[in-house]
């Protein structure tokens, strides 16, 4: 029997968030929450099983680094690898439906400005780098620091991402 992911659950998940009238930053502040501190858990336990597995997602990203939606893409599964790999299911389940309303808020981001845009190479950059520095890190065993890390990180493509008035946008899954 085949397991539904949490991308089936998000299409429900969406529907109950744009009816309710949640703003994205709602959403981030809830991927906030939940992601660095699953980070630190992956760094305080991580296995050399999981770190190869890091090692090919940062693969990943690097390959497709230069087509911006594909990149966009690899890096929304990069977030919910580090929440899977941190060991707790429910929280994997919830980042995974998360990551699904937030990438597809980052579809019409990048539909907006164009794919190919200098603003969106550098803040790619700056992602790559940022995924790395987290590998990085993890590798280490310093959960404090892990956290930390990725929570800057995530801090800064936050901004990136979204202006106020995106933030204060209500989820629309409904396009």
């Amino acid at each position: 029997m085949t397991v539904p992911g949490p991308d089936a659950a998000a299409d429900l998940f969406g529907l109950l968030l744009t009816f309710a009238g949640t703003a994205v930053g709602d959403v981030w502040e809830a991927r906030m929450v939940i992601e660095p501190p699953a980070v630190r858990m992956l760094a305080s336990s991580a296995t050399a099983v999981e770190l190869e597995e890091l090692d090919e997602e940062l693969a990943h990203l690097r390959s497709v680094f230069d087509d911006p939606p594909a990149f966009s893409s690899a890096g929304a599964r990069f977030h919910i690898k580090l929440v899977e790999l941190s060991g707790n299911r429910t929280l994997a389940a919830v980042i995974g439906m998360l990551s699904e309303i937030v990438e597809r808020e980052l579809t019409k981001t990048l539909a907006d400005k164009g794919p190919e845009t200098d603003t969106i190479r550098k803040a790619n950059k700056r992602a790559m780098r940022g995924y790395e520095k987290i590998v990085e890190v993890i590798r280490s065993g310093d959960g404090e620091r892990a956290e930390q890390a990725w929570r800057e990180h995530m801090q800064s493509a936050r901004r990136y991402l979204n202006n106020s008035k995106d933030e204060a946008r209500v989820v629309d899954l409904l396009y």
